[in-house]
């Protein structure tokens, strides 16, 4: 929740009210409890503000005419406050300064290094009225959106694109190389947009601009933590106060609560920390929100959340996952959504959504991707392997589920064949495309291909992924670090934000992540368990039932039910719309076979489904181009 947007005319033009009303107008929904304004000679500045916490209340912005050095408008959460708070030295009551303040205190003290000493999600702007300068700030980990405009005299900032596109002269200038990687499934890089014009700064980076020289700049890499225990304990014990901190931080809220919960261990161990150990850190009881399947009882997990239910004081709420219609959600968020976005359940936490914002809840924890925040573990089988440890390995294997030893000795025999490959001198000549993309990329007609350059490209990323023969560190780092996350992240931040909710993450906490990156591989993955160090340093408040769980349910029948039989006029519907120059992009007679390929019962693929939505998706926006 939440925003920021403005302007500065380096060419000195006077700064109109006018376009910065416009602005504030196109994501109005983000201020629900105020919007601000401040014109000053050439500059305009906008904050549309959401009392989420405490002292958010406290925000004062400063009026026009105002004789300030630096002016602030900032959006998002600031964890390290206390630190902060020492560092500037400040004199007032903690309690009493908004987080906006303390950046703007910790940007006088120490100017664009700041934001090295920040922590939390955030994106903001200061303007430095003595050096004529803009200095905009994102958070490390990318939750909090920023897109900015630059034409040479003139520079504009906003949460959302639509934001920007309020300013009149701005162009639509589609870029054809992201709609092919929205296509074929591909985040690359955290700068571009699927417009020519317009771009996004990246995670953990700064931008400066004077007279209309933008410069950017990266202000923290993940790099594992140091710590060196000697003991199991001693790591869990750790992890656990790393843990309990992230969430706590998380639950700062000047209203209740609310949590996703899932049999899953991520969403799980979050509302065990908060209603366990952290019952106290937050208004009133928490509120769960969770989908439930009655009709189709394999994609039902209340065998796993009953038991946190039961043992912990929680306000449930439901959704039956198995009833939805998901045509709806598809229109509505195609709608508003400024680029092209596909997630396969995303109808259902829209759902969900729906019913935290009916329990007047506007902060809502989220176990979104811990998997690879902590890591599965998986790397200990190399290293294992590496290290000539086969009977370690072979016992690891034996611990799977449905293992046999017939199994377990292929899967060491593939290992060893993947390792000889991977570091084979001709493997390098081959630039193989992963075989996950090649049925997305041949949506493409042979032109646009050609034109987006996107087999190469679909080449050199496919070498950027993690892959089965890295030592644990190197395929954990590769892991988190890949663009998908931040995007993923900025679209559950901004679908939320329509909701007036702001969404929390974690496991997406900096200090956690480094410290699971500098875990050794034994602690992630033991005993047939990954993410042992989860499991383990939480059993106190992490309920057997969850602990002990070695699979994850498989939502493929509810997605597949969702659209081909419960909402099937809809997908029939859609697929007969076809906006001009679509199929200049897609290769018509190949996305009749896969929508074909949708509709046949006996077919149990998500892939299929997944490239036709993709279609529709881009379908949508294309029209709205238009």
């Amino acid at each position: 929740m939440g925003g920021i947007a403005g302007f500065v005319h380096f060419d000195k033009k006077p700064a109109d009210h006018i376009l910065l009303e416009r602005m504030s107008s196109a994501i109005s929904h983000r201020g629900p409890d105020g919007i601000s304004y401040h014109i000053s000679s050439h500059v305009g500045l906008c904050q549309l503000t959401s009392h989420i916490t405490p002292e958010s209340a406290q925000e004062r912005f400063l009026l026009p005419g105002s004789s300030q050095k630096h002016l602030i408008v900032f959006h998002g959460r600031i964890d390290n406050r206390q630190d902060l708070y020492h560092y500037t030295g400040q004199r007032r009551p903690l309690e009493e300064i908004p987080d906006s303040q303390l950046v703007l205190a910790a940007y006088g003290k120490s100017g664009t290094r700041c934001v090295e000493k920040l922590l939390g999600d955030f994106a903001f702007t200061i303007w430095d009225e003595e050096e004529q300068t803009l200095f905009c700030g994102r958070d490390q980990m990318g939750v909090k959106p920023f897109f900015y405009i630059n034409t040479g005299t003139f520079f504009a900032f906003a949460s959302e694109i639509k934001g920007l596109f309020a300013l009149p002269g701005i162009q639509k200038e589609i870029n054809s190389e992201k709609i092919a990687d929205f296509i074929t499934c591909l985040t690359t890089e955290n700068e571009s947009t699927c417009y020519k014009n317009i771009f996004k700064l990246p995670p953990a980076h700064f931008l400066t601009t004077k007279n209309a020289v933008v410069k950017i700049q990266k202000y923290w890499d993940l790099e594992p933590a140091d710590i060196q225990f000697k003991k199991s304990h001693e790591y869990q014990e750790a992890f656990f106060d790393i843990f309990k901190e992230a969430v706590h931080v998380r639950l700062r809220s000047s209203s209740p609560v609310g949590a996703y919960l899932s049999g899953g261990i991520d969403s799980a161990s979050i509302v065990s920390m908060a209603t366990g150990h952290l019952n106290k850190s937050f208004p009133g009881i928490l509120n769960t929100f969770t989908g439930i399947f009655d009709q189709i009882p394999e994609c039902d997990e209340r065998i796993y959340f009953q038991s946190i239910l039961d043992r912990f004081p929680i306000h449930p709420h439901y959704v039956h996952g198995d009833e939805l219609l998901p045509g709806e959600s598809f229109d509505t968020v195609m709608g508003y959504e400024d680029e092209p976005f596909f997630s396969p359940h995303f109808f259902m936490s829209w759902h969900l959504q729906h019913q935290v914002k009916q329990q007047g809840i506007k902060v809502l924890l989220d176990g979104h991707d811990g998997d690879a925040a902590v890591s599965y573990g998986y790397g200990l089988w190399p290293q294992l392997a590496m290290q000539g440890k086969l009977i370690r390995l072979y016992r690891e294997f034996m611990l799977l589920p449905q293992a046999t030893a017939k199994r377990s000795f292929r899967r060491i025999l593939s290992l060893y064949r993947n390792i000889l490959l991977q570091n084979s001198p001709f493997q390098a000549h081959q630039a193989p495309i992963h075989s996950q993309y090649s049925d997305s990329l041949n949506l493409l007609t042979p032109t646009f291909r050609r034109e987006t350059n996107i087999e190469e490209r679909l080449n050199n990323f496919v070498k950027t992924l993690p892959n089965s023969c890295q030592p644990e560190e190197k395929h954990h780092k590769s892991n988190i670090s890949q663009p998908f996350h931040p995007f993923a992240l900025e679209f559950l931040e901004r679908t939320a934000s329509r909701f007036g909710i702001e969404q929390r993450f974690p496991f997406f906490d900096i200090r956690l992540i480094s410290f699971c990156l500098a875990l050794p591989a034994e602690q992630k993955f033991k005993n047939g368990y990954n993410r042992s160090i989860v499991r383990q340093s939480l059993k106190s408040i992490l309920p057997a039932t969850i602990r002990q769980r070695k699979l994850k349910t498989n939502f493929a029948k509810n997605f597949l039910n969702a659209y081909v039989v419960r909402d099937r006029t809809w997908l029939t519907r859609a697929m007969e719309q076809q906006p001009h120059g679509l199929f200049s992009i897609i290769n018509k007679d190949k996305i009749q076979k896969t929508y074909q390929q949708c509709l046949d019962k006996d077919n149990s693929s998500l892939a299929p489904l997944c490239n036709t939505l993709r279609y529709l998706a881009l379908s949508k926006w294309l029209e709205k181009q238009d």
